[in-house]
């Protein structure tokens, strides 16, 4: 312990940091002029009424994009239940905890590629066989 005295009391300890910026020469001048303040201040309520109607908006594209991805195919039905058995289990092991870390990354997935519909009927199917085999190697 004696060697550890040696480091203690060296520095003073400030508790708290300041800074502030302060205009320099015709800067604050400047920005009286040009109503800078009251324009910011004036933008950032401005924001908030904004943010509340893009989040709806938001909120409803997901909900509409969601209700096109078909989630009663027979390979994603099942899938669902053993996610929801799984993930409404009370007593969790870490097996179980990984199991529902690996159904939510499988179930992005599909949900991803359902939502990108960007393939065609062939490549579509390709990409459904795709999902279903991965959707049993979890399994």
């Amino acid at each position: 312990m004696k060697h550890y005295n040696d480091f203690t009391n060296l520095f003073s300890l400030s508790k708290t940091l300041r800074f502030e910026l302060r205009p320099v020469g015709k800067t604050e001048e400047n920005i009286k002029n040009s109503n800078l303040i009251s324009k910011d201040e004036s933008r950032a309520n401005d924001y908030q009424v904004v943010k509340k109607a893009i989040d709806k908006f938001h909120r409803l594209h997901i909900e509409e994009a969601l209700s096109l991805v078909l989630f009663k195919d027979s390979d994603i039905d099942g899938f669902i239940e053993e996610f929801e058995t799984l993930y409404f289990k009370k007593d969790k092991e870490e097996k179980d905890r990984k199991g529902v870390e690996d159904y939510q990354k499988h179930l992005r997935e599909f949900i991803v590629s359902s939502l990108q519909g960007k393939e065609s009927k062939k490549a579509g199917t390709a990409k459904k066989k795709q999902n279903s085999e991965s959707l049993k190697k979890i399994k």
